[in-house]
């Protein structure tokens, strides 16, 4: 039986990370990329560390093994995150129902991933299931960026409750950042 909860273990940051390089766009095909999705840059064993240093972030297991994770990144993990502090640079300055994001009390998840085999099992709604019941009477919302050229995740994310508020270009590519709101 699969089990969702939170990271708690070296063995479970060891599984994050296995599962954020494997599925990192630069390994996968452009036919899986289109068909399967993919995270946009590898987390290091290291940076999970630091993170998990503020909050543990939501894994899927079964039989011991991480099969999904879907990170969580506070606000104030910029100290251990240079590339939330870009993120937060763009989303606090968003305006979403008359005021800027970074008026509102909020958290990022940091990706969202499943390992193939374990995708259409439910296990991205009941990882969102796990955020939204532990964080939705601290925060107004949860806010993710996801690729357009991701359209998997993003039509995922749509499906779940978030909505697009912006979407940018960078160095990267296209964005769309949206937002699930439990105000």
């Amino acid at each position: 039986m699969i089990e969702i909860r939170f990271a708690n273990s070296e063995m479970d940051l060891n599984g994050i990370a296995s599962l954020s390089n494997t599925y990192n766009k630069a390994k996968v095909t452009i036919e899986n990329r289109q068909s399967e999705g993919f995270v946009s840059w590898p987390y290091s064993l290291e940076l999970l560390r630091a993170l998990h240093q503020y909050h543990p972030s939501v894994v899927a297991i079964d039989a011991n093994q991480v099969v999904g994770y879907a990170l969580v990144g506070l606000v104030e993990t910029v100290a251990v995150n240079k590339e939330l502090r870009k993120v937060l640079g763009v989303i606090d300055t968003i305006v979403y129902q008359e005021k800027p994001i970074g008026t509102y009390s909020y958290y990022t998840l940091g990706q969202i991933c499943i390992t193939s085999a374990y995708r259409k099992k439910g296990l991205f709604r009941k990882m969102y299931a796990l955020h939204k019941q532990t964080f939705a009477s601290d925060f107004d919302f949860v806010v993710t960026m996801v690729s357009k050229e991701n359209q998997r995740s993003l039509n995922a994310h749509l499906a779940v409750g978030f909505q697009c508020v912006h979407s940018f270009h960078d160095a990267y590519g296209e964005w769309m950042v949206i937002l699930w709101d439990w105000s």
